[in-house]
């Protein structure tokens, strides 16, 4: 691999951040082009402030409690699938903190009032172990409407398939809800009757419907002839609407609910995941990154970048058990020497390895002490300016930034594993600085953050300095630096008194720093330590540093490789 390395001493330790942290619960992304947002005397792209206030977004953020104030006062009557207290109990917390299903219940409830009951019954038909309809004696007209939607999904071809994802998993639930608004419209949901209504008439408390139908009532004929729903029944034409409706909402709920899978697994928000974030926080980033246009760039290049962390993560485990050096006796069946695994092939030999196995006299593989791996806190400087994001000659717009952001979240997951420290500087012409000393238990704020772009010019300054005062907290660490390089050119004079400063800062603090220059130069256009190029300042400032163009796929590859080796192992 053609990388460079500057004559700087080769240190790998630890490091953090001195002084204080911002924290915000906006959410911005890069990829919004066009729009552009001012605040606290910082211009970004973002798409929080659209979806917050319902301003033409999908992404609705109504009061906590008010899906379940919704149907508090909604009569059992009113629900088609039965629940026990337990189910109640359970979806009132889920939807309290739940977006996608108080946002669904929003808008929803445009069409029908009792729309958010529809809500809770078909999160029901997904969540539960074992969903049961009501026979249509215990329902008002509202439910009897609203059975046959339920009762057609429960009879839809793909609903078991689905169910393997969604049974008694509250966020793929909830996600197959997504577009339930849009089924009930197609269904005619605004002409159903109402809830606590039999007949027209409102329910008598000792359980009697109203009005002079039968409950299981043919309804009024000459509604069932247009195919219009009837307080008491639903007409086969009407069943047929329901029917087809159900069919383009499954196709969607599946969809949705792998979307879904594929976002958490990428992201790190799946089960398996280090990173200790609630459901509702993850239900909240997912709906925010699904309205993040372009948003599935960001996901697949994380997704590349896992992969390769992984691969490095897989040699870090076979050097912490150091190389092969000689044979001892032990019992260690693990460590057992290949020449011992022959014996289990003859009986006789079989029983005596048994034998010296209990004695503790087996042949094991003796292995020298293993290096120390990089398990240090991680500071990351991401560049956030104007040039990052801007159109190039090639036409990708995103892939400098969406290569750096994915290698600042793959780093934070790195450090989430390790349980060590991480530091953020963003840096356009004002530095933003963040520390999270305990990432598993910070990684939806991180998200947050690391999606806020700066659209403004390229000065590192004040992302040096603060660098310089995080070592004096955390003596020991990696520091790494993505950026395309427009900086200062003082920064290129290795005998600059700011170079000189930072140098000796990081060598006092024994870190390794790691320079990444990001460009779209093609494979050959690597520089070495000597050239008087764009990559002189790396070499000043870093220990390592590589050139990477995130088109290329050999570059990224082995520029992600070289990364994350020089951090890990």
């Amino acid at each position: 691999m053609d990388w460079f390395k500057s004559d700087r001493k080769n240190n790998k330790n630890w490091l953090g951040l001195g002084h204080g942290t911002t924290n915000r619960g906006d959410f911005y992304s890069l990829f919004n082009p066009g729009r552009k947002y001012n605040h606290d005397d910082r211009t970004y792209t973002s798409v929080w402030d659209d979806l917050s206030d319902g301003g033409g977004g999908w992404f609705f953020r109504p009061p906590p409690d008010e899906l379940v104030n919704m149907l508090t006062d909604a009569p059992e009557s009113g629900r088609s699938v039965d629940r026990f207290t337990y189910d109640a109990q359970e979806f009132n917390r889920i939807a309290k903190n739940n977006f996608t299903m108080r946002g669904v219940a929003k808008r929803g409830q445009s069409i029908h009032p009792d729309f958010p009951i529809l809500v809770e019954d078909v999160f029901n038909a997904f969540h539960k172990g074992h969903p049961v309809l009501k026979h249509d004696v215990e329902l008002d007209d509202f439910s009897k409407f609203s059975k046959q939607i339920v009762k057609t999904i429960l009879d839809d071809p793909k609903y078991d398939a689905l169910r393997n994802t969604t049974k008694w998993d509250r966020i793929y639930s909830a996600w197959a809800t997504r577009t339930l608004d849009k089924l009930f419209e197609k269904c005619g949901g605004s002409g159903a009757g109402k809830s606590g209504e039999k007949n027209g008439q409102p329910i008598d408390p000792n359980g009697k419907g109203g009005g002079e139908g039968n409950d299981d009532g043919d309804g009024d004929s000459n509604n069932q002839e247009k195919g219009e729903t009837s307080n008491n029944d639903i007409s086969d034409d009407q069943k047929e609407i329901i029917r087809q409706a159900v069919r383009e909402f499954m196709d969607e709920a599946m969809e949705e609910v792998a979307e879904a899978e594929q976002t958490r697994t990428k992201w790190g928000l799946g089960a398996g995941s280090n990173a200790r974030v609630s459901d509702s926080e993850i239900d909240e980033l997912m709906n925010l990154l699904k309205e993040c246009p372009n948003v599935d760039e960001l996901t697949n290049m994380i997704g590349r970048v896992n992969s390769i962390m992984n691969d490095v993560e897989s040699e870090a485990t076979a050097i912490t058990h150091g190389a092969p050096i000689g044979y001892v006796l032990g019992d260690d069946l693990a460590r057992m020497a290949p020449q011992e695994l022959v014996n289990l092939a003859h009986p006789d030999l079989k029983h005596d390895l048994e034998r010296r196995l209990i004695e503790h006299s087996i042949q094991i593989t003796e292995r020298e002490a293993p290096d120390a791996l990089g398990n240090g806190p991680m500071i990351v400087l991401l560049d956030g300016s104007q040039s990052m994001t801007s159109a190039h000659p090639n036409n990708s717009t995103k892939s400098r930034m969406t290569w750096a952001i994915a290698m600042s979240i793959m780093l934070f997951r790195r450090a989430m594993s390790t349980g060590q420290p991480y530091v953020l500087h963003k840096f356009s012409y004002n530095t933003y600085s963040f520390k999270y000393e305990e990432p598993a238990k910070q990684y939806a704020e991180f998200l947050k953050e690391v999606m806020v772009i700066e659209n403004g010019g390229t000065n590192i300054d004040p992302a040096m300095n603060a660098t310089i005062g995080s070592l004096k907290e955390f003596p020991e660490g990696d520091v790494v630096i993505l950026s395309d390089c427009e900086l200062n050119h003082r920064w290129y004079d290795p005998e600059n008194e700011d170079v000189k400063r930072f140098t000796s800062a990081t060598d006092e603090a024994k870190c390794k720093v790691v320079g990444v220059l990001i460009n779209e130069s093609e494979e050959s256009a690597w520089h070495g330590e000597n050239d008087n190029t764009t990559s002189t300042p790396y070499q000043n400032l870093c220990h390592v540093a590589f050139q990477i163009n995130p088109e290329h796929e050999n570059m990224l590859t082995q520029v992600t490789q070289g990364v994350f080796r020089e951090v890990i192992l």
